[in-house]
Order: C-alpha cells, then structure tokens, then sequence
C-alpha cells in the first residue's frame, strides 16, 4: 500500500533531477572542448596544468556522485522501512491503543525517520558538493 507512494515519492525528484542534467550536456560538452582549445591557444604549453586540474576535479565529481548514490540507496530503504511501519501501526490501531503501546510505536517512528532524514541529508550535502565543484 504504501510502498508505491515511497517509490514515486522518491523517482520523481530524481527523474526531475536526471532531465535537468540531461539539458546541460550537450553545453557543457562544448564548453568543455572549446574552453581546452582556447586554454590551449592562449597560454600554449602551460595549459596542461589547467587540464589537469580539470581532470582531478571530474574525478573527484565522479567519486562523490558514488557517494550520492549510495546515499539515496539509503534514504529509499529507510523511507520504506518507516513506511511499512506507519502502515502496520494505522491497521493495528485498535490493538496499540488498547494496550497503550503508543509512545514505543512513536518512538520507532521516530527512530526510523531520523535515519531516513540522515540519509536525505548527507544526500543534499553531497549533491551540494557536486554542484560547488562545477
């Protein structure tokens, strides 16, 4: 029941997230070779330096993608993980109610949507990451 409401919850930002990227692919292809041509001409040899650095700094952009995908891999398994327990306590209700087992209910809730929002946080600090190196 719910599990479908955590996977669109959680592929729509990402298809959003991939289209957005998508657009800047064919600029950042040309800009990248136009900006080596023209380091290249305007500084001759010394431009090495210039596209090595560049190189690094793609390498690094691509360890920490890694990272981020690792990252959303785990906010996707905790959001499903405290899904599946707000589903379990919403149909057990009744049975929770009478045997007054709100507050350690809550308390796994809230145990599991902290874990959930470190994931989602160190997702947005890496993409953050990302973004900052160009």
């Amino acid at each position: 029941e719910g599990a479908p409401l955590a996977l669109m919850g959680n592929d729509v930002p990402r298809v959003y997230e991939m289209l957005k990227q998508l657009a800047w692919v064919m600029s950042a292809s040309v800009g990248l070779v136009g900006g080596i041509v023209v380091l290249a001409f305007a500084i001759g040899s010394a431009s090495g330096v210039g596209i090595s650095i560049l190189v690094a700094i793609l390498a690094t952009n691509a360890l920490v993608t890694r990272f981020i995908k690792s990252a959303e891999r785990g906010a996707l398994s905790a959001a499903e993980k405290r899904i599946e327990l707000v589903s379990r306590v919403i149909s057990g209700i009744r049975a929770i109610k009478l045997s007054a087992w709100e507050e350690d209910f809550l308390e796994r809730v809230r145990e599991l949507r902290w874990k959930e929002c470190f994931h989602l946080r160190r997702y947005r600090i890496l993409h953050i990451v990302t973004i900052q190196l160009g």
